[in-house]
């Protein structure tokens, strides 16, 4: 199997197998909403829609009573569930709009993308080291 194949759509591999992220193309042009209604002990529960309205870890941890690993992890599990759960720096919300999570996707592949060009600088390293 190429690299190419092995990679998440949209994802190429370019020389040394490094990561590039070709995007999805245009950003929708419409502000079509999200209908999503999060059910009772999951962290979307715990979360408002806007990104004004963000809750950093800490806070969902305080509220919860989980550690703010714990947090995130499931978070993660609710995001692969489809749930449409937006994160920054400021924290995390619930997407009011499709190009919300659009733009989302985009930056998360972008840092997947820089952690693989740095994970294989690293294995660079090493090889360097064994000759």
């Amino acid at each position: 199997m190429k690299k190419e194949e092995k990679a998440a759509p949209g994802v190429q591999t370019g020389s040394g197998g490094q990561m590039k992220f070709d995007g999805f193309g245009e950003l929708p042009t419409e502000d079509c909403s999200i209908s999503f209604v999060p059910v009772q002990g999951t962290m979307a529960f715990l979360l408002s829609k806007g990104h004004a309205n963000a809750k950093t870890a800490s806070e969902l941890s305080e509220i919860s009573g989980l550690h703010p690993r714990k947090v995130t992890e499931a978070i993660q599990r609710e995001r692969l569930r489809g749930a449409p759960i937006m994160s920054d720096t400021t924290g995390f919300w619930i997407a009011e709009n499709v190009k919300e999570v659009s733009h989302c996707a985009q930056q998360l592949h972008r840092r997947a993308a820089q952690i693989h060009k740095t994970a294989r600088a690293l294995q660079k390293t090493v090889r360097r080291c064994r000759t």
